[in-house]
């Protein structure tokens, strides 16, 4: 009997979706509050690339600080983007629902002085569920296209993911309306 449950307990697991949105969706506007309390939404970034990262603290190189990493590489891949056409063609933001919001402003005051990205907070992961299912590992980046679609999730850190998603990043600047 307890087999059976186990099998029917991974069985259900294996189906529950872990994206509450998916590749084609339009991307939910409100993405947090930014750390002086403004709201912060994609229509303000409309006819922009826009990389929507959610991530921990703790994300970090091996044998590195906790500095964040996938952070200062997804700012390293906006600014080249940025050089090679136009400062208004995309933004990074980044998303923490970690702590409170005055603990989020004192970290993130700290991580803009190595990265200058547009930092959200996202209170009790009110947003990051209309992004993902709780049972998401974290960090994932979300691109998003010029009309507000998801373009594709990136799951995880990994120096290939950074390398493949620089690529396609060009070509969605680089696409016409």
């Amino acid at each position: 009997m307890k087999i059976f449950l186990i099998i029917i307990i991974a069985q259900f697991f294996a189906c529950v979706n872990v994206y509450a949105i998916e590749v084609g969706d339009m991307a939910p506007d409100f993405v947090g509050r930014d750390i002086n309390g403004d709201d912060t939404l994609l229509s303000q970034y409309k006819g922009q690339v826009v990389i929507l990262n959610f991530w921990h603290g703790w994300v970090h190189r091996e044998g590195g600080d906790n500095s964040l990493p996938l952070l200062e590489d997804l700012y390293s891949v906006e600014q080249n983007l940025i050089r090679g056409h136009g400062k208004n063609r995309v933004k990074l933001i980044a998303s923490s629902h970690l702590g409170s919001f005055s603990d989020f402003r004192r970290k993130t005051k700290k991580r803009k002085s190595k990265v200058d990205v547009h930092f959200t907070y996202d209170r009790s992961h009110l947003i990051g569920a209309k992004y993902f299912n709780l049972n998401r590992v974290l960090p994932i980046t979300y691109i998003i296209d010029k009309k507000g679609k998801i373009a594709s999730i990136h799951p995880g850190y990994s120096e290939e993911m950074i390398s493949g998603l620089s690529r396609e990043l060009v070509s969605l600047v680089e696409q016409t309306e």
